[in-house]
């Protein structure tokens, strides 16, 4: 699906959209970070939500004010050196027929990609086509932001279009916890492994995954639900998938020819060092959920449907209580609730319901790009 044909090639002439097609591995690199997106609050690079970090691609979450150090020993001494942090990876999105292998692959050739950063709304969207071995082929449009309302919430929807073909569909949605911080070929000596203490777990049709970082002791908490419109040919068959270092769902679909199926994947991301919800309203520890992750409260503020509001300490303005740049520093936790709460799906978050091909988030709900 290329030219006319594509929806984002249409928009070319949009100088509000920065964008890129058809993948080229000497660039890729320098593409994410150009298309990098974020709040302010935490940012993720411009990659495509199937990749893993590797010598063309590296899909990467960061949090602002989350550092960390490490001590690396060469050559007989020692150096010790503090970096911002690598989150786990919220994006992990992919698909296959019950019969082959997960997308990507050698068994998969892309006949055309285009990818753009819209500037205008903070929205990055990427249009995909593809062929499998067995001659199928497949579009695949994706978008996704960070709120800026809720500053913790991440959203990413995939709607994929069979062109050619009718019949089941595997879908594959995972928090990926084997990170560390390996971007810079120069550093390959040095200690990269920040983050420490993975627990996962599943409730309900949700998922989560909590690290801490090794040496400034911040606890890391992200959760995700994945949600399929009740008329998307869902044909109930949702496994949880957990596997070392990562988690999530693995969902049975039906797809029809030429007719998009709907998938949005929301997940919350918090810190220790966040706010957290107070008083005898908060959540309760949901069963199965370790008990070290009860102070975590991944409640946004005002509440995921309807819950409480976050919690100001005295003195938060205070001029003392703000960084040299004026952005003000958050108390750690200090109360307890669950490690995690998403909401139903995408309208939720956004306010209102948007076509079934496009995301288009809310004067409210805008990202902007990370600087």
């Amino acid at each position: 699906m290329a030219g006319e044909s594509c929806e984002l090639c249409r928009r070319h002439a949009d100088q509000w959209l920065l964008g890129f097609t058809n993948p080229d591995p000497a660039r890729e690199a320098a593409r994410e970070a150009l298309l990098a997106s974020g709040n302010g609050y935490q940012m993720t690079r411009g990659a495509a939500p199937e990749t893993d970090a590797d010598a063309i691609h590296y899909p990467a979450t960061y949090v602002a004010g989350v550092y960390n150090r490490l001590v690396s020993r060469f050559a007989g001494r020692s150096q010790t050196d503090e970096s911002l942090v690598r989150m786990p990876n919220w994006l992990p999105i992919t698909f296959r027929h019950p019969d082959g292998p997960w997308f990507p692959g050698d068994s998969f050739r892309i006949t055309h990609q285009h990818q753009v950063l819209d500037l205008r709304r903070g929205i990055h969207r990427r249009a995909l086509t593809f062929r499998d071995h067995a001659g199928r082929d497949t579009h695949v449009y994706q978008e996704r932001f960070t709120s800026m309302a809720r500053p913790h919430l991440s959203c990413l929807r995939t709607v994929v279009t069979a062109l050619n073909w009718s019949g089941p569909l595997q879908i594959r949605s995972l928090i990926d916890g084997r990170v560390d911080n390996g971007n810079v070929a120069e550093y390959a000596a040095l200690a990269s492994q920040h983050l420490t203490g993975l627990e996962s777990g599943h409730y309900g049709d949700q998922c989560w995954l909590a690290v801490q970082t090794t040496q400034s002791q911040v606890r890391i908490a992200l959760a995700a639900r994945v949600s399929v419109p009740a008329d998307a040919g869902y044909d109930g068959g949702r496994r949880p998938v957990t596997g070392p270092g990562y988690v999530g769902h693995e969902l049975d679909l039906t797809v029809r020819r030429a007719t998009p199926l709907v998938t949005d994947k929301i997940v919350s991301l918090y810190t220790s060092r966040d706010p957290a919800t107070t008083g005898v309203e908060s959540p309760r520890v949901q069963p199965g959920v370790p008990r070290t992750l009860a102070p975590l409260s991944l409640q946004p503020r005002r509440g995921l449907g309807g819950g409480p509001a976050q919690r100001r300490e005295p003195g938060d303005d205070h001029p003392e209580r703000r960084s040299p740049r004026g952005v003000r520093r958050r108390p750690h936790l200090r109360t307890r609730g669950r490690p995690a709460s998403v909401t139903t799906d995408y309208a939720t978050v956004t306010g209102r319901t948007p076509p079934a091909t496009t995301v288009e988030s809310s004067r409210g709900h805008r990202g902007r790009r990370a600087g």
